[in-house]
């Protein structure tokens, strides 16, 4: 165990509407006002910190921001998506439907829209921009966790070896 250090900013937010599927039935589409938070584990302290919040922080910001105002669609064999005249239509295998304009709607890299499957894109994104905010790599173990409403939230831990 090392130093730890959590971020939680009521900007670190994102509102969006989803549905999450179940092995035999789904949801109804609905929306969230996401709140993210982060955990940093370091070693060592360098200047008596374990990073400089900064650019965590931006960096953050800047991967809630692609989700904000979005309908959240996952990846998934149980979703079709087409795209036609800046409109997505998107058929479900229930049968039911939905059209939306194009640009309000996010097609994600997960199977399923669930707090842990958001939090480990957050996560992922974080991490391609560890060299912002990480730039000595002395970070030991980032944590990042979606909360959908009080008291209810998934997580992504990431360990860097």
């Amino acid at each position: 165990m090392g130093f730890l250090l959590r971020i939680e900013k009521q900007y670190l937010k994102f509102s969006s509407a989803h549905f999450t599927l179940f092995p035999n039935s789904r949801e109804r589409l609905h929306g969230h006002n996401y709140a993210v938070t982060l955990e940093v584990e370091a070693m060592k302290l360098k200047d008596g910190m374990v990073v400089d919040f900064a650019p965590l922080k931006r960096a953050a910001r800047e991967a809630c921001s692609g989700f904000d105002e979005k309908i959240l669609l996952p990846s998934s064999e149980r979703v079709q998506c087409e795209e036609t005249d800046g409109r997505m239509r998107v058929t479900l295998d229930d049968g039911s439907a939905y059209e939306f304009p194009r640009d309000e709607v996010v097609v994600l890299t997960i199977n399923n829209v669930t707090c842990e499957a958001l939090a480990w894109l957050v996560s992922r994104s974080l991490v391609e921009r560890r060299q912002e905010w990480d730039q000595e790599q002395r970070i030991a173990r980032l944590r990042v966790w979606v909360a959908e409403s009080p008291g209810q939230q998934g997580g992504y831990e990431t360990r860097f070896d």
